[in-house]
């Protein structure tokens, strides 16, 4: 199994149980328990660019050490959600990603509100501004007051302009996965 496998298959036992266990990479493994979680969820769509750049980030994150655990977060119902998203679901099929082992906005509800002592964040994909997310309970209400990164090529809505991440809008741009590849080539 290829080390992003391993990390998305691992990504609901790790966010359940929060356990020292440790989250393995071709590079390095993190032993430390985590003192916060970093949420990263695409937009209201819910389209392959979102879950993809949400997949995607989360486990490039993964690969540097930190007590904060990052968890791609597909902004609609599961296993459910992907019969009208028959892309995603193509692709998590092709690369024998099981849909049960991601998590969905009630997954990050239920555990925030059965967790409150942790630091949440969020980190936004393929969009920017929490305002047009149809997650409205309190929950997300609360966690969109922290917002940690953007990473999108739609049009700048001018929400979050302070950031204590990554505010990476480019526009025009293909895609936001092209935004975060392009990120983790960089040099920082």
């Amino acid at each position: 199994m290829s080390p992003f496998l391993t990390y998305l298959s691992s990504l609901r036992g790790l966010f359940s149980s929060m356990a020292s266990s440790s989250l393995t990479s071709s590079s390095n493994t993190t032993n430390a328990t985590p003192k916060a979680i970093n949420f990263i969820i695409g937009n209201q769509a819910g389209d392959l660019d979102s879950c993809v750049s949400s997949l995607t980030l989360s486990y490039l994150l993964s690969l540097t050490p930190t007590s904060t655990l990052q968890i791609p977060i597909l902004p609609f119902p599961l296993p459910s959600g992907l019969k009208i998203r028959p892309d995603t679901s193509t692709l998590l099929q092709s690369y024998s990603i099981d849909p049960n082992w991601l998590l969905s906005p009630s997954d990050m509800k239920s555990y925030v509100e059965s967790n409150p002592n942790l630091t949440y964040t969020l980190t936004l994909v393929d969009h920017n501004s929490c305002d047009l997310h149809p997650l409205t309970d309190p929950t997300f209400t609360m966690l969109s007051n922290n917002v940690h990164s953007i990473y999108d090529h739609h049009k700048d809505l001018g929400h979050h302009l302070t950031l204590p991440g990554i505010r990476d809008i480019r526009v025009p741009t293909g895609s936001c996965a092209s935004i975060i590849l392009s990120n983790s080539l960089s040099p920082q």
